[in-house]
């Protein structure tokens, strides 16, 4: 979904497309054929001349089949590279993937705009170039106006004829700037701005998920023994359901998305390597895989071991030991994460309405820069604007004190975002910049292990972003550089420096530079310095004979082309 959104802007088109019988266009390997075989012998012709010549009741299979686990991964790699050749020449402005430059439009530079995409591929008239996007078998074609989106579907679909891939015409649909619902996602391009939602009917069934989920653990914790220690357990199969659904949600609602950890802990919780739901690292899971090597090393009975045959084997007999994986059990452990997720699920789909997410805005003031800090006993933060700075400095009342610094810092934060949305201010990017690291590693995990007052904090963050449709980047930056904003001093009545100073607030922190722009070139220098185009580094090849290539956008689009000179 997201792909799609960086080819649309306000009053563009898109048309769906399907692909028909989408493993069958792409052939086995010629080794796999050799294994594939169908029975036929129930088949019959009605030809006695063809059946008598019939030699044997099993025939070859040559196309890729349901149930080989490569299959989708083969059948859109080659999906994707007839994609690409029908891109054709972009510098021939007749083709409908005509483009002639790519443009960014990267946060921190003094010419962003909130209402067009990171990354553009701009045609010659100035609009942004038609796209194809393929989701296993259905396509999407986007095009500026219904001329160019159908046009764009056209000549796809025709290239698709010609290398034999079929194309169910039954399932394609008119260009329309209101479209049916395509991986998951409802996008809108009318009424001058672009919005994503879900059906009416996907959203009460995620309500539905939601309640389900809490009534299955509420049963199970009702249904224990009082003081008993061991974990309550609930069936794994709902779970997956739900799981399975929830998934395509949060495609649309990235607020949902820190809070399926827990269902996924739950769901996997199981397996080997995991503890309390979490998998093993560091030193524990160390111990653990030289467990399980002891362990398939001791496999030598003919129930842990499976024969097979590889045709470029050389000795057909051998009998390779191989582990079989625990099957999964009936009914699986309930972990508090769960719990905590479940009362947030709860409240961030408590709406009636599915909520419509903005995706593009057309007024330039959405581009917010919020930058906030609270040390000791003062607060202070910043609201940045294009047309200028508004700030607050205060002091924490005493009942604040006994709070911990982490949590003042992450409500100071939410408090002025929940404002602005009480407000009025809906569908604008914000840019949160901190110097509290816990702030932002709760945000994105959703909660603190320590402390479920800042855990609530974090959900009224979610809960912001949902009502008022912003989109929000969290990012950490070292306090040097929060000194240098100048927030840091608000909180001690400091009105002389950074951003109070009149100093430009989008040149403070460098997000739209990269690694080799903000240390002067000393890391290009660096990976320079190890990196070998030849292989004469004691004899050892060298990283796929690939010479090193700085990737710009002037030939980012190009290197698919040239296998030896992607990196």
């Amino acid at each position: 979904m997201r792909h799609t959104l960086r080819s649309l802007l306000p009053g563009y088109y898109q048309c769906d497309g399907d692909i028909g019988e989408m493993f069958l266009n792409f052939m086995l390997h010629e080794i796999l054929r050799e294994l594939s075989g169908v029975d036929i012998s129930h088949v019959k012709s009605g030809d006695p001349v063809f059946e008598a010549a019939r030699a044997a009741a099993w025939e070859r299979w040559c196309r890729n089949w349901m149930g080989l686990k490569d299959s989708p991964v083969r059948s859109i790699q080659l999906m994707t590279r007839v994609k690409l050749v029908a891109y054709g020449d972009r510098r021939v402005r007749t083709n409908p993937f005509h483009w002639e430059r790519v443009v960014f439009n990267l946060p921190g530079t003094s010419g962003y705009r909130p209402d067009l995409p990171w990354v553009m591929k701009v045609r010659f008239d100035g609009h942004l170039a038609c796209e194809v996007f393929v989701y296993v078998d259905d396509s999407r074609a986007t095009g500026h106006s219904r001329w160019m989106s159908w046009r764009a579907f056209r000549h796809f679909a025709a290239v698709c004829t010609r290398h034999g891939i079929q194309i169910a015409e039954r399932k394609s649909n008119f260009p329309s700037q209101v479209p049916q619902s395509w991986a998951g996602t409802n996008t809108d391009t009318s009424g001058g701005q672009v919005s994503a939602t879900v059906s009416e009917k996907k959203w009460q069934k995620t309500k539905d998920c939601v309640r389900q989920l809490a009534e299955l653990v509420s049963a199970a914790d009702a249904a224990a023994s009082p003081g008993s220690s061991e974990a309550v357990r609930i069936p794994l199969k709902p779970l997956l359901s739900i799981m399975g659904f929830l998934i395509y949600v949060v495609r649309t609602y990235d607020w949902m998305t820190p809070y399926l950890k827990g269902l996924n802990n739950v769901i996997n919780g199981w397996r080997p390597g995991y503890e309390d739901g979490w998998k093993l690292t560091g030193s524990a899971a160390r111990e653990h895989e030289r467990a399980q090597e002891e362990a398939e090393r001791d496999l030598t009975s003919g129930s842990h071991t499976m024969m097979f045959r590889r045709a470029h084997e050389e000795n057909l007999d051998e009998v390779v030991p191989v582990a079989v994986e625990p099957e999964a059990p009936s009914t699986v452990k309930v972990f508090d994460r769960l719990r905590r997720d479940i009362k947030a699920l709860l409240e961030l789909t408590s709406p009636e309405d599915p909520p419509r997410r903005r995706i593009r805005s057309k007024e330039v003031l959405v581009a917010l820069y919020l930058p906030g800090d609270a040390s000791g006993k003062g607060f202070g933060s910043a609201l940045i604007r294009r047309e200028g700075v508004e700030y607050e400095a205060g002091v924490w009342r005493c009942e604040w004190h006994d709070q911990s610094s982490n949590f003042r810092e992450a409500d100071n934060l939410v408090r002025r975002i929940e404002d602005l949305v009480r407000g009025g201010l809906r569908g604008a990017e914000i840019f949160i910049y901190t110097d509290n690291f816990v702030f932002e590693s709760c945000y994105y995990k959703g909660y603190s292990k320590t402390s479920p007052e800042l855990s609530d904090v974090i959900l009224r963050l979610y809960k912001a972003a949902r009502e008022g449709g912003l989109t929000l980047h969290v990012v950490w930056i070292a306090g040097t550089r929060m000194k240098e904003i100048g927030v840091d001093g608000l909180s001690r009545g400091d009105m002389l420096d950074g951003i109070m100073a009149g100093m430009d607030p989008l040149n403070l922190v460098p997000v739209a530079q990269g690694a080799g722009q903000r240390s002067c070139g000393a890391v290009t220098e660096w990976i320079r310095s190890w990196w070998r185009n030849t292989p004469d580094w004691d004899n050892v090849q060298p990283w796929g004979k690939t010479p090193l290539v700085e990737v710009t956008k002037d030939n980012m689009q190009e290197m698919w082309k040239d296998p030896e000179r992607r990196s």
